[in-house]
């Protein structure tokens, strides 16, 4: 009779384990018993206990000592069971987050049970920790069931423990992350994407280790700080910006490569004699193992001179060095068009020189460039001016293009000699 109890439970099949617990208390009335009453009183303590994990994890109902009755109709409906608030309010956010790995990680905790109820019927019918170890390696589906986790839960039950499920643990429940999490973090960083880290994991109901290694690893975000820029544009500024941009694109369509000779473009600004190496610049390659470089904070030289650049797409125009203590007014930068630079195009350019009315003077909208004195002079000389959008310095091929590559040259050797 026991070994029948025992293949029976071995292969999960509870209600052949029922009839055969319930065949030996019949025949215990009888007096016909097989086995002594505190046996079949320890059976059916276990049948209990395997009745109320089949009910509970697998929603079907299995008919037991608890008066379970099976549908007449043949269909199956789930059993009536009660779950305590932290196991509602776990399985509804987990269900709702994961739901490719809900069905998974039930099946696994189903078996899991499944063993320990198994290891309390040995426990039950007496069987020792190894005994029972042997008995579960004899089934397919837990054969790979450790040692050390037989006997540690045939201790467990060995004093008079009866849950087959985990101890309720501190701290929030473990869980996989799915695609329903990635989106969740995705759609709050959308809305405001100043959130921190913690702020994030709180409004998602997650750990922090979770959100960041969410928004670092699977969505491939970091976080950075803001640019300074000059000047942020208004609506307007944007729109005078797309329509001298449009104008300047048709005229270059228009005019081609021919159009594109005859700009000459201007700006001015301060060279040292000495520039400090960047950052950048003094980076080196080094071991994993050893030390950074360290480096002394060194500032620019004090001496410094102020030169005005002409230039157009064949090269350099002309190199103005402005003369200490002198301001670039409307006056000065007058004198500086009418006297040099007419006279670098009359020697570098000789065919704008004899169609002076070609030359396209482009130059930013420093005050000292659109003041009324300096567009008169412009008008005089003939030149066409062409507009520059308002606060749009990466529009200057000065700014953008030729300062930094020189400056880049005058680190440890004198502005002023390379310029010359």
């Amino acid at each position: 009779m026991v070994r029948k109890i025992d293949e029976a439970a071995l292969s999960n099949n509870f209600e052949e384990v029922e009839i055969l617990i319930r065949d030996a208390s019949t025949k215990l009335e009888n007096g016909r018993a097989e086995l002594d009453k505190e046996t079949v009183e320890q059976l059916q303590s276990s049948l209990a206990s395997m009745s109320r994990l089949a009910r509970d994890m697998m929603n079907v109902p299995v008919n037991s000592c608890y008066k379970t009755e099976r549908p007449k109709t043949g269909t199956v409906t789930p059993a009536k069971f009660e779950w305590s608030n932290f196991e509602i309010a776990e399985k509804s956010r987990f269900e709702a987050l994961n739901p490719e790995s809900a069905s998974l990680k039930k099946r696994k905790f189903t078996e899991k049970v499944e063993q320990r109820a198994v290891i309390k019927f040995c426990v039950d019918i007496g069987k020792t920790p190894t005994g029972t170890h042997n008995f579960l390696k004899q089934s397919e589906k837990h054969s790979k069931v450790s040692r050390s986790l037989v006997f540690k839960w045939h201790k467990r039950f060995g004093d008079r423990r009866d849950n087959l499920e985990d101890n309720e643990r501190e701290g929030r429940p473990s869980f996989r992350k799915s695609d329903a999490i990635k989106s969740e973090v995705l759609n709050v960083i959308n809305s405001d994407r100043r959130l921190t880290v913690r702020e994030v994991a709180d409004k998602c109901d997650i750990s922090k280790t979770t959100a960041h290694h969410i928004l670092a690893n699977d969505l491939n975000m970091n976080r950075v700080c803001a640019r300074w820029v000059p000047r942020l544009l208004t609506a307007e500024h944007l729109t005078k910006r797309m329509k001298l941009s449009d104008q300047f694109i048709r005229k270059v369509s228009r005019g081609g490569i021919r159009f594109l000779d005859r700009i000459i473009t201007t700006d001015e600004s301060w060279f040292h004699y000495y520039d400090p190496e960047t950052k950048q610049q003094s980076s080196q390659w080094k071991n994993c193992n050893s030390p950074p470089p360290k480096k002394a904070k060194v500032t620019k030289s004090m001496g410094k001179n102020m030169f005005i650049l002409f230039m157009d797409r064949k090269g350099m125009l002309l190199t103005h060095a402005v003369p200490r203590g002198q301001t670039v007014n409307s006056e000065y930068y007058s004198k500086v068009l009418k006297r040099d630079l007419v006279q670098a195009l009359r020697k570098k350019r000789p065919y704008l020189t004899a169609n002076i009315e070609q030359v396209i003077l482009h130059q930013d909208n420093a005050p000292a460039h659109t003041s009324l004195k300096t567009n008169l002079e412009i008008d005089l000389l003939g030149f066409e001016c062409l507009k520059h959008p308002p606060y749009s310095p990466d529009l200057v091929p000065m700014d953008f293009a030729v300062f930094p590559h020189i400056k880049s040259f005058s680190v440890d050797k004198g502005s002023t000699i390379y310029l010359n």
